[in-house]
């Protein structure tokens, strides 16, 4: 079986999204801790801001360098964001691949090995959270795991460029994130962060009758197990204020 590093920079976001890839992948390759041992190295990219864009190009370079045999994918923020300027200045990319669709990983993948050099950056398909939000795979510390309850953003910050690179709010079903939540339960997870641009706008896209964060947050709390629930980023112009009585 053939190996795969992956590194992995940026948020919570970009680790679900890494954790989701490493799951796309396990039938056909094992992950590895060193990089010189790989026959894929994935590295995966922030894109938000210049100091972040700097390190992943180092980090490409510094893998590169330590593996030059290696295919090697150039993924994530960056990847998505700056794909055509990467595509032609990053010439020892196998690939570029975005974050939007990941279910395409393992095709690129296979087209890597076959020998092409692939510039990927396809949309959200209108299934992908049925298809790719599963991971047997977690990069978290033992105990704990981010569930991703939305991609992208519908504030228009001046100074954010997460629209611009995730585009706008698509709010994973309830169905799904309880579904998820009471895997990772079963997992012996018991610390749950909850994670998306902001959590409060999540089923504000949703056509359901109780599609808002508070009522997702009670039927979180309905989940039988032992656990804590942790939420990251709310923006200020959505915070519920039922929340601070919860």
């Amino acid at each position: 079986m053939r190996t795969v590093y992956l590194e992995n920079l940026g948020c919570s976001k970009n680790q679900v999204d890494a954790e989701v890839m490493l799951t796309l992948l396990q039938d056909e390759f094992s992950r590895t801790e060193d990089p010189a041992a790989a026959d894929l190295i994935i590295v995966n990219t922030c894109g938000f801001i210049e100091s972040a864009r700097a390190e992943a190009i180092d980090s490409f370079f510094d893998l590169y360098g330590s593996n030059p045999e290696a295919k090697i994918i150039f993924s994530g923020c960056m990847a998505q964001r700056y794909a055509d300027e990467l595509s032609a200045e990053l010439t020892e990319a196998s690939a570029i691949f975005g974050n939007r669709d990941l279910s395409k990983l393992p095709e690129v993948v296979g087209q890597v090995f076959s020998g092409e050099r692939v510039v990927s950056t396809p949309e959200y398909p209108a299934n992908s959270f049925e298809d790719v939000y599963k991971r047997s795979r977690l990069l978290s510390f033992d105990g704990s795991a981010y569930v991703k309850i939305s991609e992208g953003c519908n504030h228009r910050c001046s100074y954010c460029a997460i629209p611009i690179i995730r585009g706008s709010l698509r709010s994973k079903p309830m169905a799904i994130i309880l579904e998820e939540v009471t895997s990772l339960i079963a997992r012996g997870v018991k610390e749950i962060n909850l994670i998306g641009q902001d959590l409060a706008s999540w089923g504000r896209d949703l056509k359901e009758a109780d599609a808002h964060f508070m009522a997702l947050l009670k039927r979180i709390v309905e989940v039988e197990g032992d656990f804590v629930i942790r939420l990251l980023y709310i923006h200020p112009d959505t915070f519920p204020m039922e929340l601070l009585e919860f």
